[in-house]
C-alpha cells in the first residue's frame, strides 16, 4: 500500500508540475521577453559558428542572372564588437569565386574587412553610425541601421524590441532543433517599414524579390538566435554557441597588411546618399 500511494503522490506531483510548466509557457511576444528577463543567462561574450546561404532568383537588381552564396565562419561578440572569420563561397551565373573574409564592427561602430580572393587583397572601412544618419536617403528604417545595437544578440529581450520596430510578430510555439528547444517566431514587416522601402526605388525591387515574412528561431533558455529564414532565398544559422567563452579585448582585434590600400566606404556614402 505505501508503494502505490508513493507512486500516486509521484505521479501527483508530475502534474502538478506539467500543468505549472504549461501555464507558465509564453504565448505572445510580450509574454516571452518577460521569460528572458526571468531565465536568460547574464553574459558578455558569445563564440558560435556561422552558417548562411543565400540565393538570389534571375532578374534581381543588381544581379546578371541567378547568384548563390555559400558563407561558413565563426561568430565572436564581445559587448558590442563583433567579429567574424567567413569562408565564402560564390556562385553568380555559372561563375565561381571562393573568397576568405575577416570582417569586424568595433565597440564604437566602426566596420573593418580584409578580403582575400585567390591572393588578391583588398579591405574597407566604415563607419556603421553613419547608416543611421543616412536611413531615409537610404530607404530603410532607422531600426534596422543602429550601430548602437550590435550587443543585441546578448540581450534577447532588446533582440525582440529592435525587431518590433519594423515587424509585427507572432510566437508560433515551441519546436526542437538539432535536440535543443527553441521558440519560433514568425516575422512580417510592418507597414511602416514597407512605406519606408517603398519610397526608395532599388529596395522597393529588391523588396518585390523577397518573402515579407521571416522566421526566426530563439533558444528557449537563452533566447539566442539559432536559425533565421527567409522564404528560399535566405538562411542564417548560429551553431555550436559558447557563452562567456573568455573573449577579450585583445581577440576583437582585425589587422590589415601595410601594402593594402583601405578603401573608406564613409566617403562613398556620403557622397552617393549625403544631402550636403
Amino acid at each position: 500500500m505505501k508503494t502505490v500511494l508513493k507512486t500516486m503522490g509521484l505521479l501527483c506531483l508530475t502534474l502538478v508540475m506539467s500543468i505549472t510548466t504549461y501555464a507558465d509557457e509564453p504565448k505572445t511576444v510580450e509574454e516571452l521577453k518577460a521569460h528572458y528577463t526571468k531565465v536568460a543567462p547574464k553574459f558578455e561574450s558569445l563564440s558560435a559558428d556561422y552558417v548562411m546561404k543565400m540565393n538570389m532568383a534571375e532578374g534581381a537588381p543588381g544581379a546578371p542572372g541567378p547568384m548563390t552564396f555559400n558563407l561558413n565562419g565563426t561568430f565572436d561578440m564581445l559587448n558590442d564588437a563583433m567579429l567574424m572569420d567567413i569562408e565564402m563561397s560564390m556562385d553568380m551565373n555559372g561563375q565561381k569565386m571562393n573568397i576568405d573574409m575577416d570582417l569586424l564592427v568595433d565597440d564604437s561602430g566602426m566596420m573593418h574587412m580584409l578580403m582575400d580572393m585567390g591572393g588578391l587583397k583588398q579591405a574597407m572601412k566604415m563607419d556603421m553610425n553613419l547608416l543611421t544618419e543616412l536611413a531615409d536617403d537610404l530607404g530603410v528604417p532607422e531600426a534596422a541601421l543602429k550601430a548602437d545595437k550590435m550587443g543585441m544578440v546578448l540581450n534577447p529581450s532588446t533582440m525582440l524590441e529592435t525587431y518590433q520596430d519594423m515587424y509585427d510578430l507572432n510566437l508560433v510555439g515551441k519546436e526542437v532543433l538539432d535536440g535543443e528547444e527553441v521558440y519560433k517566431i514568425e516575422a512580417t514587416m510592418n507597414a511602416e517599414t514597407l512605406k519606408i522601402i517603398g519610397e526608395n526605388p532599388l529596395m522597393a525591387a529588391q523588396m518585390a524579390m523577397l518573402d515579407k515574412t521571416q522566421t526566426v528561431l530563439l533558444g528557449a533558455k537563452d533566447g539566442i538566435m539559432r536559425q533565421l529564414k527567409q522564404g528560399n532565398m535566405l538562411t542564417m544559422e548560429f551553431k555550436n554557441i559558447q557563452i562567456d567563452s573568455g573573449l577579450t579585448k585583445d581577440d576583437m582585434n582585425l589587422e590589415i597588411p601595410a601594402d593594402v590600400q583601405v578603401m573608406d566606404l564613409s566617403e562613398m556614402m556620403k557622397a552617393q546618399f549625403g544631402n550636403e
